[in-house]
C-alpha cells in the first residue's frame, strides 16, 4: 500500500474515532458537548499519532514532525480548541437531540479530514480549496435550519 492511502487510512480512522467517541460520550455517557468533544479530539490525536509512526511514515527520516512531538502537540491543541469552540456554538445553534444530528455538527471536522487528505495528495491548499468548497458550501446551505 503506497504512502497516500496509508495517510488516508490513519486519518479515517482517526476521524472514525473522534466522531464514534463523541457521539458516545454525549448519547451514552451524557457527557456535556465541550467535554465529550475535548476528550474525542485528544483520543483521535493519539491514535493519529501512533498510527502514523506505524503506519504512514515509519523509519522516514525526512518526517520531521513526527520527531518533535512539541510542535505536533502544540497544533493538536490548538486544532482541539477550535475543534471544541465549534462545535460547542453548533450545538447551541442547533441544540441537537438525535445522534445523527451529534454527527451533524462534526461536519467541520469531517471537511478538515478530507481537506488534510486533499492537500496531501495534491500538495497545494488551492487545489485544496478548489475540490472542497464545491462540496462543503452546498452542504451548509442544507444542515442550516429553515428560517421561519
Amino acid at each position: 500500500m503506497n504512502r497516500f492511502r496509508r495517510f488516508l487510512l490513519v486519518g479515517a480512522v482517526a476521524t472514525a474515532v473522534d466522531v464514534g467517541l463523541f457521539v458516545y460520550l454525549r448519547q451514552r455517557v451524557g457527557w456535556p458537548v465541550p467535554a465529550a468533544d475535548a476528550v474525542a479530539v485528544a483520543v483521535a490525536t493519539v491514535v493519529s499519532w501512533v498510527l502514523h509512526g506505524t503506519v504512514t511514515f515509519p523509519g522516514d527520516p525526512r518526517v520531521r514532525w513526527y520527531r518533535r512531538p512539541g510542535r505536533y502537540v502544540g497544533a493538536a491543541v490548538v486544532a482541539l480548541a477550535v475543534d471544541v469552540a465549534v462545535v460547542t456554538v453548533l450545538d447551541l445553534a442547533l441544540d441537537p437531540r438525535q445522534s445523527w444530528a451529534l454527527v451533524v455538527i462534526k461536519v467541520p471536522a469531517l471537511l478538515t479530514a478530507l481537506c488534510m487528505g486533499i492537500a496531501f495528495a495534491c500538495g497545494s491548499s488551492w487545489g485544496t480549496y478548489a475540490v472542497v468548497f464545491p462540496v462543503a458550501l452546498p452542504l451548509a446551505w442544507a444542515l442550516l435550519p429553515a428560517s421561519p
